[in-house]
């Protein structure tokens, strides 16, 4: 989820980049409010029952409660921080998403010095199929806001994502953090 967070800041500084504009994002520490949703139909989620009788009754209600609540619907806040160096705003992206995988296809839908909205659909063989739409805006050097609505499909099980993210920059030193940093 971290690392979402660094995406999400650095995404929308990517979204300037593309379109040729000086990239103007402000590196230092950033702190991202992500709120979200995410509902399961059909085969109930959960690690497999060795897994689950490995454990103390206490973990295994823990756990189980957990993920109770994470297939509810009901939304869930999150605040991280990350730390955004100067060369990761340069690179934008290309510090965390990788190669292109060949089961999954990504379409720009829209991309501006401000906005950067896009959809990708990956294949799972016959195992599943998932889709996001992300979009992205650059409201400032200082301040950027996300939506994401996801859906996956696989093992007789449906499970919907909906996330909102506001990201604010809040000082040039990242503290404790380090460069290029999110806590685990």
């Amino acid at each position: 989820m971290q690392q979402f967070m660094r995406i999400f800041v650095l995404a929308a500084a990517a979204a300037a980049a593309a379109a040729g504009d000086p990239l103007n994002v402000r590196p230092g520490l950033w702190e991202t409010t992500s709120t979200g949703s995410t509902t399961v139909t059909g085969t109930p989620m959960g690690p497999h029952a060795a897994t689950l009788n490995a454990m103390t009754p206490e973990q295994r209600a823990r756990m189980e409660a957990a993920l109770k609540r994470y297939a509810s619907g009901q939304p869930t806040v999150r605040t991280n921080r990350s730390c955004v160096t100067s060369e990761q705003v340069a690179k934008g992206l290309e510090n965390f998403t990788g190669a292109p995988t060949p089961r999954c296809k990504t379409e720009v839908l829209q991309k501006t010095t401000t906005d950067y909205r896009f959809r990708q659909q990956c294949s799972e063989g016959g195992a599943g199929q998932s889709a996001v739409e992300v979009t992205l805006h650059l409201d400032s050097p200082e301040s950027a806001t996300m939506t994401m609505e996801g859906r996956h499909a696989s093992d007789g099980r449906t499970v919907q994502m909906s996330h909102k993210a506001m990201s604010k920059w809040i000082s040039n030193d990242c503290g404790k953090l380090g460069k290029g940093a999110s806590p685990r």
